[in-house]
């Protein structure tokens, strides 16, 4: 019986071969898209799955309340995983990570003879690392690899491109052309994905100093505990008064502020954690639920045009139905044969869907920056999830259409009733095709428009054609100033400074006591960066008042700060902040350093458009540990003007290549994620209309060739071809502008939801509506174009000579 089935299904799909065609490729793109977003929700879920014990790891983080500002930080003060672990005996053990030039800069240069390799994924790490996080080493011992200062683990992959080989073992390579380090143990670092991607650890004893043992605050470090396992983290939070008021309480009281513990789940880092100084970008749970909502609209609408275009078939299939129910058909087997016929499209869309995505597979990687993988051919559960989803879709698809012929019985066929309410199911799934093409569309509009406006906000500096050099090399260090110098005298540099971090970039954090009218102390959290008296030239900001530092002001090293304008209002001073004192609360001998306010910044953005502007003090530091050394090029001949700045680097004799950025393109890394999310909505919002525009092609075809005898009598009667286009065209125009007027609503809701995310965000206007409207009404009139003008220009006479 099924052989039966399956040749009739075939022979349908050969004899109408081009409405099957229609049906086939919308089914095709619906399952690639819906492939596609598969696989990168399946990448974003596997983040630090692959560790064997990830169900029992937790990342520790803070939350600090000065004043009622509250502070949110992805790591914390050195001491308190350790103390942890020696109070609670549920913690099986712990681990920290630190980046190997800063709170959270782990980029370094390692070197070996004349081999120099850079990598942005260096940490210092406790020797209990491989305790907690089961990386495998193919050299060395777990155990001990770590323990010894000046020892360094390296990835398989870094060791070949440092050493060209795995057997490394006691071989001594130069970080940061500074510190010599004996290579302990190679790890096996699989592709697997996740938030704390590592090639190179270095012995935590490496750095260790006594004091940061009583450390309750500052000089943050990533913090991992291991439980026992079954352990429920909530005790750590039930305990953590305690533990407060045994070992930081003292430090706070004294600073006026609290704090609060955070802990976090391994495996929901990724998607849910967005706190500061996070090392990597993370993601986005809600883009998985939103893709995960796209995926399947495009099935939704795929189904919806295989739907539409079999019922608007029913009609030319009706003498089939009568035929095989007078020979004695029941209704149950014509379902099951309909049903066979659309589940045979399914599968055949399925092997489309499937070629598509391999084919689309290496663009959707590049969009994205990482390899996702299709394991079509070693996977058989993925081979049973695709079968499944043929089916279902087949099914899904084919059930409603089936139920409608399999019912039909001559009579009916003989008196044409039942076509109102065909007609009816078939406008409100041309209205749910095009409600899902809209809201897409709009929303990628809204996307692009915010984009553009955190491209183009004014930051309150000047980011064009800034040239940014992190600076390690110890010689260059030592002579910073006359590097400086130097540069300045070429002709392609407008002018230079030296700052700790570069503006629009993460600051570092700290806490300064501030007096407030009353002459009452108040502890305030602020973010500082350390600059030189160029850096507001150099940067193009401006004052709102009081002046900036001065060479002419030799107390300006250690006596005076400049403060942006959110500090001032923060601080309770609004236009009165020049000549205000502050402190940084007592030294550990009781001492305190207190400062005087010489000048106040206007507001510039020290992050991202994600965040409201926040408060900053700038101290004077022209020595520095690892600045950089910011420059500003003039506008013409870019390609000419880097050649010379390293031609001029060369001469200074450093040991590292030179390497730079531009500030403007690390500030636009910032919205990655925002710019996958408009390519990926651009994509879908493509495949959408084209499975909407084939879908209304079918069935306009199919009406023009229904109504040929209605068509012909109107043109004998003297109707225009004109006439006869809008007779032809109208209702599916008019779906369409039901469909847009049903869309906007939900469109504005959910990029109202969005757009709250951005402390900084556009306004939604009427223009992206109108657009969109507009835009599918012409795409829905060009579509029908073809079909209703060759209807409308047919000979009568051909029509009106059958019957």
């Amino acid at each position: 019986m099924l052989r039966t089935y399956l040749l009739a299904a075939w022979r349908h799909l050969r004899k109408y071969s081009s409405y099957s065609l229609l049906k086939l490729i919308g089914l095709g793109i619906g399952i690639t898209g819906s492939v596609l977003i598969f696989l990168f929700v399946r990448h974003e879920l596997a983040y630090d799955q692959h560790f064997g014990q990830s169900n029992d790891i937790y990342r520790l983080a803070i939350a600090y309340d000065f004043s009622g500002q509250v502070d949110q930080f992805s790591n914390i003060p050195r001491p308190i995983a350790p103390k942890m672990a020696e109070d609670y005996p549920q913690v099986q053990a712990y681990t920290r990570l630190a980046g190997l030039n800063g709170v959270y800069t782990h980029e370094t240069m390692l070197s070996y003879e004349q081999t120099f390799v850079k990598s942005d994924q260096a940490f210092y790490a406790d020797s209990s690392f491989f305790q907690v996080f089961d990386y495998g080493l193919i050299e060395g011992d777990p155990q001990t690899a770590l323990k010894a200062p000046n020892s360094i683990v390296v990835s398989e992959q870094m060791a070949q491109n440092l050493f060209g080989s795995t057997k490394v073992i006691g071989k001594t390579v130069s970080v940061d052309n500074a510190n010599k380090m004996t290579v302990t143990g190679v790890m096996k670092v699989t592709d697997a994905p996740t938030h704390m991607p590592l090639n190179i650890l270095v012995s935590w004893t490496t750095q260790y100093q006594p004091q940061e043992a009583e450390q309750w605050l500052g000089r943050h470090v990533y913090s991992y505990l291991l439980l026992q396992a079954g352990t429920d983290a909530q005790f750590l939070l039930d305990q953590f008064d305690a533990f407060f008021g045994k070992y930081m309480a003292r430090t706070f009281d004294q600073l006026g502020g609290t704090a609060k513990l955070l802990i976090q789940p391994l495996s929901s880092i990724h998607l849910d954690s967005h706190l500061n100084w996070e090392a990597y970008p993370n993601g986005n749970r809600a883009n998985i639920y939103l893709f995960s909502v796209i995926a399947l609209l495009l099935l939704l609408i795929a189904a919806f045009n295989y739907v539409n275009l079999s019922l608007a078939q029913s009609g030319a299939r009706a003498l089939e139905v009568g035929v095989r129910k007078v020979m004695g058909a029941l209704p149950g087997q014509l379902f099951r044969q309909f049903t066979t016929e659309s589940v045979l499209i399914s599968l055949i869309a399925l092997v489309l869907g499937i070629s598509l995505t391999f084919l689309l597979l290496p663009q959707f990687q590049l969009l994205f920056g990482v390899d996702f993988r299709f394991p079509l051919f070693s996977s058989p559960f993925l081979w049973l999830l695709l079968l499944a989803l043929g089916l279902l879709l087949g099914f899904i698809a084919g059930s409603y259409p089936s139920i409608v012929l399999s019912r039909f019985s001559p009579s009916t066929i003989l008196q044409g009733a039942d076509v109102k309410r065909k007609s009816q199911v078939r406008k409100v799934l041309v209205v749910g095709q095009f409600i899902v093409a809209i809201g897409l569309l709009i929303s990628a509009m809204i996307v692009t428009q915010q984009i553009q406006f955190m491209r183009g906000k004014d930051l309150g500096f000047n980011q064009d054609n800034l040239m940014t050099l992190t600076v390690k090399d110890s010689s260059i260090l030592n002579n910073i100033q006359s590097v400086k110098n130097e540069l300045l005298s070429l002709a392609a540099v407008k002018s230079a400074s030296i700052s700790s971090s570069a503006p629009g970039l993460a600051l570092n954090q700290t806490a300064i006591n501030v007096q407030n009218q009353a002459g009452e102390t108040t502890p305030f959290g602020v973010q500082f960066v350390e600059v030189d008296h160029d850096f507001i030239h150099c940067m193009e900001m401006q004052l709102n008042s009081g002046r900036f530092f001065d060479r002419q002001f030799p107390t300006d090293t250690d006596q005076s700060i400049v403060i942006n304008q959110a500090a001032a209002d923060q601080f309770g001073w609004k236009e009165d902040a020049v000549g205000k004192k502050a402190d940084f609360g007592p030294n550990p001998d009781g001492s305190v350093d207190q400062v005087q306010i010489i000048g106040v910044l206007s507001d510039f953005h020290a992050g991202s458009l994600h965040n409201p502007i926040e408060p900053v003090i700038l101290f004077l530091e022209e020595k520095q540990n690892t600045p950089q050394l910011l420059l500003r090029l003039n506008g013409t001949e870019l390609s000419q003007s880097i050649q010379l700045i390293e031609d001029k680097w060369d001469q200074f004799g450093s040991a590292f290549p030179f390497t730079y950025t531009f500030l403007d393109q690390s500030l636009a890394d910032q919205y990655l994620a925002e710019d996958r999310l408009m390519h990926l909505l651009q994509a879908f919002v493509f495949l959408s209309i084209l499975i909407a525009v084939l879908g209304l092609l079918g069935l306009m075809g199919l009406s023009a060739s229904k109504r040929k005898r209605e068509i012909s009598i109107r043109k004998v009667l003297g109707a225009s071809t004109s006439g006869l286009y809008l007779l032809l065209s109208q209702e599916y125009l008019l779906l369409v502008l039901v469909a847009n007027l049903i869309a906007w609503p939900l469109a504005y809701w959910g990029m109202t939801k969005w757009l709250a995310d951005f402390a900084y965000r556009i306004e939604i206007g009427p223009w992206p509506f109108i657009l969109t409207t507009i835009l599918s009404l012409a795409v829905a009139a060009i579509t029908v174009s073809y079909q209703a003008l060759q209807a409308a220009r047919h000979s009568p006479i051909t029509a009106l000579r059958h019957k």
